[in-house]
């Protein structure tokens, strides 16, 4: 499944979640995220261990791809839930309290786009595309200066 669209990223304990969806409108989040969310020392394995043991559950709820040569495993807000209610961190709760709230947003168009990221990520640009066209500039004047014929001193 590659038509992947990131919708929101939002912060839980100091950590930034991307929120994804798919073709089908699901809300998916990462393997990884769920397992630092949840404050496990190797999320990719805690996770990995989880969804072994309720396979027959969370098979349906999730699913791998390649992304940069690497399997990243996405799961639905469902997938997301049952991980919670298996997984015996203190943040369990706290977590799909707080995925449900982003979901419920995201479902009645509530989210608010982060405007300070956006602005800074505008700035950037503008500046990049700013010293380009100096750095352009200069560089046509070299060339201009090059094409002329030059006057080479007169010989006594």
């Amino acid at each position: 499944m590659s038509n992947l669209k990131l919708i929101t990223t939002e912060t839980f304990n100091n950590l930034p979640c991307n929120f994804y969806r798919n073709i089908n409108d699901d809300i998916l989040l990462t393997r990884e995220q769920i397992g630092q969310a949840l404050e496990y020392a190797d999320p990719m394995v805690a996770i990995g261990k989880i969804h072994n043991r309720h396979s027959e559950r969370l098979d349906k709820f999730s699913f791998t791809n390649l992304v940069n040569g690497h399997q990243i495993y996405y799961y639905t807000e469902k997938g997301v839930m049952e991980i919670c209610r298996w997984s015996k961190s203190k943040c369990a709760n706290d977590f799909i309290d707080w995925v449900w709230d982003i979901i419920e947003k995201y479902r009645h168009n509530e989210l608010t786009p982060d405007l300070s990221q956006i602005t800074s990520t505008l700035t950037s640009i503008t500046n990049t595309l700013t010293t380009l066209t100096q750095t352009i500039a200069s560089m046509q004047q070299e060339i201009n200066f090059l094409k002329k014929p030059q006057q080479l001193p007169k010989k006594k």
